[in-house]
């Protein structure tokens, strides 16, 4: 099963952007698929800033990242929800971050608070707009959510579920990103590294993976000095 490294892509992308915005503006203009791409290239960059960010927040003693294993959104949300201690969330939680994930009602999600958080996760280094979000749909959820008296709790709870959100919003991107590559490339698959895996992902493995997508296109382990990328065999690639 092929792997490869987001940072290297980012690091392909360099020459890309350069030349690109070199260009025209009416050359530019002209090819509105090369421009959502080189839009999408320019904007990875800030997708792994947050989501590393996020990585580096205060979680607590979380097991399935502390002890170096493949972690995933959906298997720290699943983590999260069968939690016996006072970081577990709610099944009301749960399903609502769940269905994120599942997009089984696109229109109703895409709809809701909740999406207008995940939208805002990885827009930005400055988590001020993506923190007033996630207030915003505390607050809809109401008793739905009761939450701990203590502070700590509640912060390292918060960081959790933002990670989370920020790791469904990567993979929504990823995916977003190989359709933006393929519309915008009339050369064959695989030109492109990244491009390459994504279709191996989707094409080949769509037959054995698990139905539920997001967790499945990559898995992430966190060590001491650096996070990996792996592709859903659990094959770490470097970030």
């Amino acid at each position: 099963m092929p792997e490869t490294s987001f940072n290297s892509y980012i690091r392909e992308c360099a020459e890309d952007c350069s030349a690109y915005m070199r260009l025209s503006s009416k050359r530019r203009e002209e090819n509105l698929a090369e421009q959502r791409y080189d839009e999408m290239q320019r904007q990875s960059v800030t997708v792994l800033s947050c989501l590393v960010k996020s990585l580096h927040h205060e979680l607590g003693t979380w097991k399935k990242i502390a002890h170096g294993d493949p972690f995933s959104a959906l298997t720290l949300l699943e983590d999260m929800y069968r939690d016996e201690s006072e970081y577990r969330i709610p099944y009301a939680v749960y399903q609502a971050i769940y269905d994120l994930i599942d997009m089984q009602d696109e229109d109703g999600i895409r709809q809701g608070t909740l999406w207008a958080v995940l939208e805002s996760s990885c827009k930005s280094t400055d988590e001020t707009f993506f923190n007033q979000m996630y207030r915003v749909w505390l607050n809809e959820l109401g008793d739905d959510f009761s939450r701990s008296e203590k502070d700590k709790v509640k912060q390292i709870q918060d960081a959790r579920i933002k990670l989370i959100l920020r790791l469904i919003y990567f993979d929504h991107f990823i995916r977003d990103l190989s359709d933006a590559y393929e519309a915008s490339h009339e050369t064959s698959y695989g030109q492109n590294e990244l491009f390459g895996f994504l279709q191996t992902r989707f094409r080949q493995q769509q037959y054995f993976l698990p139905s539920a997508l997001c967790g499945n296109l990559f898995g992430l382990k966190r060590q001491t000095t650096k996070t990996l990328f792996c592709s859903a065999s659990s094959r770490l690639a470097e970030a």
